[in-house]
């Protein structure tokens, strides 16, 4: 049907007379837009009031959290009081989270009775982790440069006076002369040296002893040859520790076996995350050039591998939501291999969330989606929430 002039002639006039009708906007507010932002704030709230003010025990913020979050339960009908007591039974589960993990120590804890003072001692324990050889400079002028080997070992005993007793803790374990023949995973015992960590020396410096507590660890073991350091065939060893530690080393030798040994450390701390071998003066040309956070596995490696592993997936005509939930498994394992690290976690999750997104047929909300990252890596270490290198990745 074919409009006549005179119609046309009073649509031009309607456009340029009337304005058009006005259509009502949705209301928006933080809650419907991104729910679980709120839920990360009152988590940060309660993990910062334990940091600084330590003012309850976990058993006693556990309490909190239980009477808030049963209040309001109680107050359905009021949604003010309600999201209050919510909001206050989320806070303290924060800082109960944070205290169990920044605070509390077994009884049995070996760091209660020592001293920044080196002590002899002769332990037992399992391997959590390898850190690799790096070189260091010698003592003295002119000091000829020696092998550090690093582990961080879970202590299990301690000999004391020639009778062994329970003892528990995490020790950074240093091997000088290179690394021992053992693995990850492995019950071993240990002679040398072992104290807390030392704190800084000047205000103002970095806080080496605050920084390994973040990952448990409150002591330190100096063993002064690979010797020292060996297999204990009576204990049961970490099958879990021993998969991930074998996982690891594998993929190293088949990630540099086709590359120049000179890169080697580079290689593998730009895929691996594996950085103890990396000489210091290519850690300062990476520092000088502003491209230091290429040697840290973060969100730029994880997207590196999701739009690998969705290309492939579809070049090879597998359906679009197998696809992307190949990707989540893979940005999972991938995560798990070169350890939970916060820009790990935060761009692992936020990955797995549009996937899963995308598998269900569903939009994932930028802002609800690293609302949700911040509480997984929140999950993993509370600490991270004062590292300055998560707080710059979000």
């Amino acid at each position: 049907m074919e409009s006549s002039p005179a119609d046309l002639d009073a649509l031009d006039d309607f456009r340029d007379d009337d304005p058009p009708p006005e259509r009502p906007c949705p209301r928006t507010n933080l809650w419907s837009a991104a729910p679980l932002a709120p839920v990360l704030a009152m988590a940060a709230v309660g993990i910062m009031a334990d940091r600084w003010l330590a003012p309850l025990a976990t058993v006693a913020w556990a309490g909190c959290a239980g009477f808030a979050a049963g209040f309001a339960a109680m107050q359905r009908g009021r949604p003010a009081l309600s999201h209050a007591a919510l909001f206050l039974a989320l806070s303290a589960l924060g800082g109960g989270w944070h205290h169990y993990r920044y605070s509390d120590v077994d009884p049995d804890d070996l760091s209660l009775g020592l001293t920044d003072q080196p002590t002899p001692a002769w332990v037992r324990g399992v391997i959590l982790e390898l850190r690799g050889v790096r070189e260091s400079k010698g003592l003295g002028r002119g000091g000829e440069p020696v092998l550090i080997a690093r582990l961080v070992l879970e202590l299990k005993a301690v000999n004391d006076l020639g009778q062994w007793r329970a003892a528990a803790g995490r020790v950074l374990v240093n091997v000088i002369g290179g690394a021992p023949e053992v693995r990850a995973g492995q019950a071993v015992e240990a002679a040398g040296r072992i104290r807390a960590v030392e704190g800084p020396l000047n205000p103002g410096e970095f806080d080496y002893r605050d920084y390994l507590r973040g990952q448990g660890i409150r002591l330190q073991m100096t063993v002064d040859e690979p010797e020292g350091v060996w297999a204990d065939p009576s204990a049961r060893s970490s099958l879990t520790a021993r998969v991930l530690g074998d996982l690891r080393e594998a993929s190293r030798a088949r990630l540099i076996e086709r590359v120049d040994p000179a890169v080697e450390p580079l290689v593998a701390g730009l895929l691996l995350g594996q950085r103890e071998q990396i000489d210091p003066a290519v850690n300062d040309a990476f520092a000088r050039t502003g491209t230091t956070h290429l040697l840290a596995i973060s969100g730029l490696h994880l997207q590196v591998l999701a739009v690998g592993l969705v290309g492939l997936a579809r070049l090879v005509g597998m359906p679009r939501r197998p696809a992307y939930a190949l990707v989540a498994l893979g940005s999972a394992a991938y995560a798990v291999l070169v350890g939970l690290a916060p820009s790990v976690v935060r761009s692992t999750v936020m990955t797995i969330t549009f996937c899963l997104a995308v598998v269900a047929n569903r939009v994932a909300p930028p802002a609800n989606t690293l609302s949700l990252a911040g509480l997984a890596t929140l999950a993993v270490n509370p600490m991270f929430l004062f590292d300055v290198g998560c707080q710059l990745s979000f």
